[in-house]
């Protein structure tokens, strides 16, 4: 039987991870501007950064899948792997400075975190200013990604006169941890900057990633690969039942399908949420 009439899903894969790239970026850049303006508690923010582990993972399953079944996805491969290898990094070093930021806070290092929540609210202002909008495409997050680049290179003038501020009245401790956390803000906004650009390039239909990606290695527990490998073997045998006792023309595309899907998403962390991102 010809592909088309085997896998009727197909192009679904490739729509699928369009809209997973565009609804990532836009929640992340969300995240992060209420992170810097203070709007989220240490406990949203913990379980933040577990959503987006999960959305790693989820991510690399649906690229896989897109990868084999549509030949654009083929040729961004690795632009989308390193989209996704600097969305893991900047989710870490976001997590890094949260940390780092309690720390201050229980130092009660005042003048630290004071001198802190200024360069916040100016790389959030960079991020989204008053009244505008998170980029809806990776086209639009052109001018932003420009943005970025112009004030990573003043952070460090503006971490300067921040320190230079504090330190007549700071103790050693507190200007240590206030470097601490200069830095890391630094790290965070190298990483998101990068994390912009990769989203840009995927706008361009060739060219190549602007840097290899890291190789990601997911490590599967024995017992869960093989319960996903008996929840295929369910799935197939179930479909296959009903087909011979209802004789369903559509039977063997169906029993096809179970198996494929069973197999693409059994390392998903959420495989019947990342079923129905395909619209079955």
């Amino acid at each position: 039987p010809p592909r088309s009439t085997l896998f009727p899903y197909t192009t679904l894969f490739r729509s699928s991870l369009v809209g997973n790239v565009r609804n990532t970026f836009r929640e992340f850049a969300e995240f992060v501007v209420s992170a810097l303006r203070g709007r989220l508690d240490h406990d949203t923010m913990e379980r933040s950064h577990q959503h987006f582990i999960v959305n790693v993972i989820a991510f690399e399953a649906l690229r896989d899948a897109a990868y084999f079944e549509n030949p654009d996805s083929r040729v961004r491969d690795g632009r989308l792997r390193l989209f996704n290898a600097e969305y893991m990094a900047a989710t870490t070093s976001i997590h890094m400075l949260h940390q780092m930021m309690q720390r201050l806070r229980r130092r009660q290092c005042h003048r630290a975190l004071a001198q802190m929540a200024g360069l916040y609210r100016e790389l959030s202002i960079v991020l989204l200013p008053e009244g505008g909008t998170v980029p809806a495409t990776a086209a639009e997050a052109a001018p932003l990604a420009l943005e970025l680049g112009q004030y990573r290179e003043a952070l460090p003038r503006r971490i300067a006169a921040a320190r230079q501020a504090i330190a007549p009245d700071a103790d050693a401790d507190e200007l240590l941890d206030f470097d601490s956390a200069a830095d890391l803000l630094q790290r965070f906004t190298a990483d998101m900057h990068h994390y912009t650009e990769s989203y840009t390039s995927l706008a361009r239909p060739g060219g190549r990633a602007a840097r290899p990606a890291p190789r990601y290695v997911a490590h599967a527990d024995p017992i869960l690969a093989a319960l996903s490998g008996l929840r295929g073997v369910v799935a197939l045998l179930a479909v296959s039942a009903f087909w011979i006792a209802t004789a369903w023309p559509s039977g063997p595309n169906a029993a096809i399908l179970a198996c494929v899907f069973c197999c693409l998403f059994a390392s998903s962390p959420t495989p019947v949420l990342a079923m129905r991102t395909l619209g079955i």
